[in-house]
């Protein structure tokens, strides 16, 4: 009997998505200028040591007036199958991003499998609110 291995990848590759709703945890750890007018802001993701991806997550850009500026997406490569892949990073980048007081919405969430797509409910992807370390400079003792 002939083993079929391409069906068997199919099979898992259709599986890559089995977390609990927590394990997938998304949030903005920077933003800078990227030069010409544009700026990168960069959104971290734990995937809670559960396999995940790709995976496009649909953002819309939301200014302080609340008006949307921009709709974008994130695009995310496999990660989370070991230790060393827990963690993945996703860039936004354009004009808008550089805009003060934006709101990012996250409006959906899609599983990519070669050339099928599978929308995942909203509510798998959690937001972490990101605090940064205080940073001061330490001054030496004497003066130069």
């Amino acid at each position: 009997m002939m083993k079929q291995p391409l069906k068997v990848v199919s099979m898992l590759a259709g599986l890559l998505f089995v977390a609990p709703a927590s394990a997938l945890e998304i949030w903005h750890s920077n933003t800078v200028w990227a030069n010409q007018g544009m700026c990168s802001a960069t959104f971290m993701l734990d995937s809670g040591m559960t396999e995940v991806g790709p995976l496009e997550i649909g953002v819309e850009l939301v200014n302080a007036q609340g008006v949307v500026v921009a709709i974008d997406t994130l695009n995310v490569d496999a990660f989370g199958d070991s230790e060393a892949t827990r963690y993945q990073t996703s860039y936004l980048e354009g004009e808008a991003v550089c805009e003060d007081d934006l709101t990012v919405r996250f409006t959906s969430l899609t599983l990519v499998s070669g050339q099928n797509k599978k929308t995942l409910p909203l509510h798998e992807l959690q937001i972490r609110a990101f605090k940064p370390f205080m940073l001061i400079n330490q001054q030496e003792g004497k003066q130069r």
